[in-house]
């Protein structure tokens, strides 16, 4: 399920500029349009738009500090693989390196080193660790089910996006909007 990612910095959203190869990965206002609608994969893209054919990506697997991020072709490369945090932030999986607003609205966003930053916080989606198949257990809205070899039916939830729901017998709800393990 597609989702908006939004940087707490600024409350914009993570945009791209167009859904062509080497578009601008930007800050826009939210407005809810499909290149604001993202979507992780198992792998760790973040995919955009409906046809989710593009990623987002470090563009010319850079891996340096100032590195652009922007869009490209879905094509397996580390450069387009993410790590969802528990503290917020989106840590690109080749470069070790946080997706970083630059405080610039409209500028390509960016990859830096990681720190107690707030232009290096997003959120819109929570990592859960929870048996999906477990009884009683309920998935909605932006709940996704991925695999879990180690769990006892093979799937946990992957993440709870903005609007999603994960409910179950003696526990809390867990709702997507924020970021947490």
């Amino acid at each position: 399920v597609a989702t908006a990612i939004t940087g707490n910095a600024s409350g914009s959203c993570l945009t791209a500029a167009t859904t062509l190869n080497a578009a601008d990965a930007v800050l826009g206002a939210c407005d809810g349009r499909g290149q604001q609608r993202w979507t992780a994969t198992d792998a760790g893209d973040l995919r955009v738009g409906a046809a989710i054919t593009q990623c987002l990506d470090v563009l010319g697997a850079q891996t340096a500090a100032g590195s652009k991020v922007g869009l490209y072709r879905c094509n397996g490369g580390s450069n387009q693989h993410w790590t969802l945090r528990s503290d917020g932030s989106i840590v690109g999986v080749r470069s070790g390196r946080c997706l970083t607003d630059t405080g610039v609205p409209g500028a390509a966003l960016q990859i830096a080193d990681c720190a107690d930053d707030a232009h290096q916080r997003w959120s819109g989606f929570v990592r859960a660790t929870a048996e999906a198949e477990a009884a009683g257990n309920t998935l909605a809205g932006g709940a996704v089910r991925t695999t879990c070899a180690a769990c006892s039916g093979g799937s946990r939830v992957g993440y709870v996006g903005n609007g999603g729901t994960l409910g179950g017998a003696g526990r809390s709800d867990i709702s997507g909007g924020g970021n947490g393990d």
